[in-house]
């Protein structure tokens, strides 16, 4: 099927041309001939329109047949207001020489950086040539287009804004990203809004953000609890940050068996086990107190509940734990080792104040410190997405923003 419709757009690619070289002048202005250089079929006539345009276009501009470019762009806008040609009217533009500073204003620097997202990216591309919305066809882009801007491309200065245009209009968009991002077009006015973009992008990125972490380390009991021994502590914590303020919720588990037994009343009785689970569930509200470029400090303070099991046999059904109010402090160190600032491990201390009653067993009055090691993620991955997005980031093109063709 594909050599099929392949055969028949060169058949109609070669029979256009013969139309065009029977006359001086390249495209008649005579609808009627017009019409018969632009469609075979009835059906669709603006589809129609827009795939023959795309087979002949090229061809013109290579020609530097720029007025008859023009006529057909013109003709086809007439008969088909849906149709936009922005791309082929810049890519005319460059070939004419006429882009300058003054480019920047116009409607059409907006498509440089638009963004879908991370999912849309995936679907759309930036030269898509047919859209979602049925009502617009974008009448651009091909492989002959892309010729024609690498061609102009050679014949530029690297630090013009036509030499960006160009890679963007030659399929090199992510390129003329990368090259925006080391502030290669210094001095135009596109570097300069780029710039500017970026700057407010990271602000914007640094004042919301959401939180994951993992933890692990030692859980230490102090005074009388130093009964239970030192314990293995895990967990999660998840939040957000606004600006230098935010809080996490905390979920950690400690275990698992008591160094040393001891008592605590159960249904009026004194047993002495040395079962151990812990857990803490609370929520810490956090505050930054230093920032750098790879190094971020937190403090907090929070607040929850701990819980030790004591007694769990299922087989006799006999459950029994020890409760406190959790009323806790420290800080987060956190290293980022990646180029936006979003992955990061750190340490954690912890001092947990606590008060566990056994009702007349042992004596477990003490408070207890954890030191844990943390990593997880820091970011507004919508922002962060654009960041990556605007700097013209490999690997995230290569993951998220591929292309169908």
């Amino acid at each position: 099927m594909r050599f099929i419709l392949s055969f028949l757009a060169i058949l109609m690619f070669i029979d256009c041309f013969s139309a065009v070289a029977q006359d001086q002048n390249p495209v008649s202005t005579d609808g009627s001939s017009m019409d018969s250089l632009l469609t075979r079929k009835k059906n669709f006539p603006c589809r129609e329109y827009s795939d023959n345009a795309r087979e002949i276009l090229p061809s013109l501009l290579n020609a530097k047949e720029y007025d008859s470019a023009k006529i057909i762009l013109s003709y086809i806008s007439n008969k088909c207001p849906g149709i936009s040609f922005r791309k082929v009217e810049l890519l005319m533009q460059l070939a004419k020489g006429q882009i300058t500073n003054s480019w920047c204003d116009t409607s059409y620097f907006e498509d440089l950086f638009r963004f879908y997202g991370n999912w849309m990216e995936g679907l759309l591309t930036i030269y898509a040539d047919f859209p979602y919305d049925p009502g617009y066809i974008e009448c651009f882009y091909d492989r002959g287009f892309f010729d024609v801007a690498q061609t102009l491309l050679t014949t530029q200065d690297t630090t013009s804004i036509a030499h960006a245009l160009l890679l963007y209009l030659g399929g090199r968009e992510r390129e003329m990203r990368s090259n925006l991002s080391r502030g290669q077009y210094t001095g135009t006015c596109i570097q300069h809004h780029y710039d500017h973009m970026i700057d407010s992008l990271v602000r914007h990125r640094d004042q919301t953000r959401i939180h994951l972490a993992f933890l692990s380390g030692t859980w230490i009991p102090m005074d009388k609890a130093q009964l239970f021994g030192n314990k293995f502590e895990f967990g999660v914590q998840f939040g957000a940050r606004f600006g230098k303020v935010g809080g996490d919720v905390s979920f950690l588990v400690r275990g698992f068996g008591s160094k040393n037994s001891y008592s605590f009343r159960y249904a009026n009785s004194i047993r002495e086990s040395r079962h151990f689970v812990g857990a803490y569930f609370g929520f810490d509200p956090t505050y930054e107190v230093f920032w750098s470029r790879s190094i971020i400090i937190e403090i907090f303070g929070g607040i929850g509940h701990d819980w030790i099991e004591v007694l769990g046999d299922s087989k006799k059904k006999e459950y029994e734990n020890l409760q406190s109010l959790n009323l806790n402090t420290g800080f987060t160190l956190y290293f980022f080792y990646n180029k936006y600032k979003t992955k990061y491990f750190g340490i954690q201390p912890r001092f947990n104040r606590v008060h566990y009653y056994t009702h007349g067993g042992s004596n477990l009055e003490g408070n207890s410190v954890s030191l844990n090691v943390v990593w997880g993620y820091l970011a507004d991955p919508s922002a962060t997405a654009r960041h990556r997005y605007l700097n013209g980031d490999k690997e995230w093109y290569d993951k998220v923003a591929w292309r169908r063709w």
